[in-house]
């Protein structure tokens, strides 16, 4: 949470050293850009200036011409900025304040962190239960119980012609021939009654025939 103190600071004017350790990261930030459109870098890396150590060895290398010229243009940020805010006054912080703004910011940094691991959490979370929705539904179709199909009649087996059967069918009444006694055939048939003569065809036999109509 922001303070009204945070929002009132105002920022302290650049001192001559600020200026030229300024000056060396916009000189390597330079350079790499030009490597990159001759196609001598694609390293996609944020460019990095020269740490203070480095910085301040560099500082104590310039001799004391180079040093004015920094400390004049110090001077010049420094006008602009009593211009810009005239009832500014430098409060330095104590150690107790920095310490406290240390761990402010801290206790943001780990709320941040939490927040995205439950957020991360959450939503492997609801991943996890859409598998599991769907692996139960899976799981139901298959125990679920086969819907039974209509059995069709069992077709009747029928016997063949030449399986034996088993009891001789009876004959046909036309068929019995009653044998009678030789008494009665003699006194029943009249000796003038001839037997029917055999079916003869409708044509005569040209079996033996010499000459045809």
């Amino acid at each position: 949470m922001t303070t009204d103190s945070e929002l009132d600071h105002i920022a302290r004017p650049s001192n001559a050293f600020i200026l030229f350790r300024s000056h060396l990261s916009q000189c390597a930030a330079k350079n790499a850009s030009s490597k990159a459109q001759d196609g001598n870098n694609n390293s996609t890396e944020r460019v990095k200036g020269p740490t203070s150590t480095e910085a301040g060895m560099m500082w104590k290398d310039l001799d004391d011409a180079e040093r004015a010229l920094w400390k004049t243009r110090a001077d010049h940020v420094k006008y602009i900025h009593s211009e810009l805010h005239p009832n500014y006054k430098y409060k330095p912080r104590s150690k107790k304040d920095k310490e406290q703004l240390k761990v402010e910011a801290q206790a943001k940094k780990k709320e941040k962190r939490e927040a995205k691991q439950l957020e991360r959490n959450t939503r492997r979370a609801g991943q996890g239960a859409g598998r599991g929705v769907s692996t139960s539904n899976t799981k139901g179709r298959r125990s679920s119980p086969d819907v039974p199909y209509p059995v069709p009649p069992r077709a009747q087996i029928t016997r063949l012609s030449s399986a034996p059967l088993s009891s001789p069918p009876s004959s046909p009444s036309y068929m019995s021939v009653s044998t009678p006694s030789s008494s009665s055939s003699s006194s029943s048939v009249p000796s003038s009654v001839e037997p029917s003569p055999a079916f003869s065809p409708r044509y005569p036999s040209y079996r033996g025939t010499a000459n045809l109509p």
